[in-house]
């Protein structure tokens, strides 16, 4: 198999991040390049040092579909690790 055929192409996505479950606006909004929609909150969420947040929803620019994921947790590593907890009920 050829190695160009193994790399993934970035595109570009927009990402909103809620702290709040039920908060009518994000907290966090964002255009990024990333390889997948789940890859580009990842990202962002890294981006703005951000552990936690309820929710979360990502598209991919041009294209109607919206994906959507509650809880989002990633580990980050100490020296960017920041208070912000986004974590509502």
């Amino acid at each position: 198999m050829n190695e160009e055929t193994c790399e993934r192409t970035t595109q570009t996505y927009d990402v909103a991040l809620w702290c709040i479950l039920l908060s009518l606006f994000p907290d966090y909004v964002g255009s990024v390049q990333a390889s997948g929609t789940y890859a580009a909150v990842v990202s962002l969420m890294e981006v703005e040092r951000v552990e936690k947040v309820a929710y979360a929803a990502a598209r991919q620019v041009g294209h109607p579909r919206i994906d959507r994921w509650s809880k989002v947790y990633i580990p980050l590593i100490a020296e960017k690790r920041s208070q912000r907890y986004c974590f509502g009920v």
